[in-house]
């Protein structure tokens, strides 16, 4: 037979709450509604974004480097007739998605 152990937290009483809000300084206030509400997590997530998209791009350029430029003809035909077509329809970050981020399949994709 399972035996269970049951326990719970400790209970906090309104009064106690109310003194620790009184406690805490305004900008302590202001940073915990922040977190409460999410207020900052569209900053935190651009940052995040902005370290991995510049490794992750760097990685993806590598690997597009490391096929063979036999494979990669048309490619290289189009980036040079037609840069900024080849820019705009033919985006990394798209093909990283269509591939979850595997930098070496996204390049074969792009290619």
């Amino acid at each position: 037979m399972a035996s269970y152990s049951l326990f719970s937290a400790p209970s906090i009483s309104r009064d106690q709450i109310r003194k620790e809000i009184k406690s805490l300084s305004e900008a302590e206030q202001i940073s915990i509604e922040d977190d409460a509400f999410c207020r900052n997590i569209a900053e935190i997530e651009e940052e995040e974004n902005r370290e991995i998209n510049f490794t992750l791009f760097e990685e993806f350029a590598d690997a597009l480097d490391r096929i063979p430029d036999l494979d990669k003809l048309d490619y290289l035909q189009a980036v040079q007739e037609c840069p900024d077509l080849v820019e705009r329809e033919s985006s990394a970050t798209r093909c990283l998605r269509a591939r979850y981020y595997n930098v070496v399949e996204a390049a074969n994709l792009l290619v």
